[in-house]
Formats: structure tokens, C-alpha cells, sequence
């Protein structure tokens, strides 16, 4: 008995001691700060933000906008670098001198249109060539060669096919003295008169003969007395051929004095220019201009250099 009231009496005192300890650590409301009322929540229980949720909120919520590039205008290109065809002589008549003027224009407006196939001049830089046609003699074309050789420069050369099987020996010494042998035809009959096929013939011939003497084919090649047509232009491609031309005529079978042909090429020259001479048994006076010719050129700084160099293309296939 006296153990049970001991029990009670113990519970009672807990009780009321556990009711004065929760009352006395609780802290009054003066000692509380105000806090500022926040907006009220919707009752409704809030999902909690999982990192599949996130991935789910589309981009264009989230992405930041990136601005439109404003697409780069291209670089005009460089005009094209064409020049006149200069040269004169004072023993022309007023037929044969308009027949050349005009066909100085035409034969210009021609090659702009075909500008990878049909070349007047070379790019704007003080880079020159010296060509010869007609050729090879035995006496001329020896000298010329020889020139190019003591001042250290290369010419570029157009003979006849014909005129080859004449001279190899001649041919040979201008292709083993760094110089470049190329087409000129077999007879130097105008092609422009001919069929196509009649063309190619002409050009395969002559390819023939050259290949048979240097080893290489050429791939460059001049019309006779510069007549060109889409015709032949067609024929030139089909054979592998580029056809060149010249910026500058000495008229050096018209006027043939040494002085006139050194004129038409120091009152003339520009950067680029292919200078057209011949190199036959009657060109005795440009044979007599060369050297002095390399010699101006020399002065005002210009590169002679062969027709593969000024233009940038194969000279041979």
C-alpha cells in the first residue's frame, strides 16, 4: 500500500513539474519580432522542382536569345586587267592600218570573253615577255638565243612546224638554253579558213614535230597572224591547247628598223605585257634590237620572263 501512494505521489509531482518547466522556457509574445506577412499560399500541396521537371520547361522559357548574325558581304572583285595592244609603223597603209586597229579591238573583246583560254597580257606586276614567231632560221634565231642567254633571261618561242623539221638542231639549242618551243602551226596558214578538224591536224602535226625533237608537247599555242575565232578556240581546247597572243607589236616585218622596234616596246611597256617579234632569215634588225631591248627593261626594273612564268600555266602537256 504505502509503495502505491509513493508512485502516485512521484507521477503527480512530474506531471506538474513538466507543466512549470513547458510554461516557463515558452517566450512571451513582447520579445518576439513582427515579421512582415508574406502572400498567402495556395492550400494546395506545392510538387517539389525535381531535375526532370526542370529539363521539361521548354527553351524557349529558359534560353537566353542569341542575336541574328548579319551575313558578311563579299569582296568585290579586282577589275580585270586588260590592255590595249600598242605598237605602230609609219610604212603601213591606210587599209592594212585600219584592218590592225580594228582587229585590235575585236581580238580584245574576244579575249575577255574567253579569259582562260585566250591571253593578251599577263597580270599587273613589272613581269614581261619576250616571244618570237615564224621561226626557226639558222642565222636569227641563233643570235636571238644567244642574247637571251648573256643577260640571263627567257624567251618564248612560236615556230612553225615546217620551219622545225627544217632547223631541230635550232630548236634544240632554244629549248636546252631554258627557253620554251611552242605551237605555231605547220604552215602558218591562216586557221580561222580552216574546218575544225582541219585545225587539230594542223596543231597535232605540228605537236608531233616539237615533241619528237625537245621531248615535250607543247600546250601553248599562237594563232598565225593572231586570227582567232570560237572555231578555233575550240579546236585549240580540244588539242590541249591555250592560245596566246601579245599586248605589244613590234611591227618588226613592217618597219624593220632596229630603233622602231626598241620604240615600240620602251614607249609602250606596262606590266604584263607579251611582246610579239619575229625570228625568221628577214629579222636581222630585231635580232640587232634584242639586246638592247633587255638592256631598257633591265633599267626600269622589269622581269623578263617566258610566257609559262607571266601567265601561271603549263607551257607543255
Amino acid at each position: 500500500m504505502n509503495n502505491k501512494f509513493t508512485f502516485l505521489l512521484v507521477l503527480v509531482n512530474m506531471v506538474w513539474l513538466g507543466g512549470c518547466f513547458y510554461h516557463s522556457s515558452e517566450p512571451s509574445r513582447a520579445s518576439i519580432p513582427t515579421i512582415p506577412s508574406l502572400p498567402t499560399q495556395s492550400s494546395e500541396v506545392t510538387a517539389p522542382i525535381t531535375a526532370s521537371a526542370v529539363l521539361s520547361i521548354p527553351a524557349a522559357e529558359t534560353a537566353i536569345p542569341v542575336p541574328e548574325e548579319t551575313p558578311a558581304r563579299p569582296e568585290p572583285e579586282p577589275p580585270e586587267y586588260r590592255l590595249e595592244i600598242k605598237g605602230k609603223s609609219n610604212r603601213l597603209t591606210p587599209k592594212a592600218l585600219k584592218s590592225m586597229t580594228e582587229w585590235r579591238e575585236n581580238i580584245i573583246t574576244f579575249a575577255r570573253k574567253h579569259r582562260d583560254s585566250v591571253y593578251i597580257n599577263g597580270p599587273d606586276r613589272n613581269r614581261v615577255a619576250l616571244t618570237f614567231d615564224d621561226g626557226p632560221d639558222n642565222v636569227n634565231t641563233p643570235a636571238i638565243i644567244d642574247s637571251l642567254k648573256k643577260y640571263g633571261v627567257k624567251g618564248s618561242f612560236f615556230f612553225v612546224g615546217e620551219m622545225a623539221k627544217i632547223y631541230p638542231g635550232v630548236v634544240r639549242h632554244a629549248f636546252d638554253n631554258g627557253n620554251l618551243v611552242l605551237n605555231h602551226s605547220y604552215k602558218h596558214d591562216n586557221l580561222t579558213e580552216k574546218t575544225n578538224h582541219q585545225i587539230q591536224a594542223d596543231l597535232n602535226q605540228t605537236d608531233k614535230i616539237i615533241e619528237d625533237i625537245i621531248g615535250k608537247k607543247p600546250a601553248l599555242m599562237r594563232s598565225p597572224y593572231g586570227d582567232t575565232d570560237e572555231k578555233v578556240v575550240a579546236a585549240a581546247t580540244e588539242t590541249g591547247h591555250k592560245i596566246v597572243l601579245w599586248s605589244i607589236d613590234t611591227l618588226d616585218w613592217s618597219q624593220r628598223e632596229s630603233d622602231n622596234i626598241v620604240h615600240n616596246v620602251i614607249d609602250n611597256i606596262r606590266n604584263g605585257d607579251i611582246i610579239l617579234m619575229h625570228s625568221t632569215s628577214r629579222t636581222n634588225e630585231t635580232a640587232k634590237a634584242v639586246p638592247i631591248m633587255i638592256e631598257e627593261l633591265q633599267k626600269r626594273n622589269y622581269d623578263i620572263v617566258d610566257l609559262e612564268t607571266l601567265l601561271n600555266v603549263h607551257a607543255y602537256q
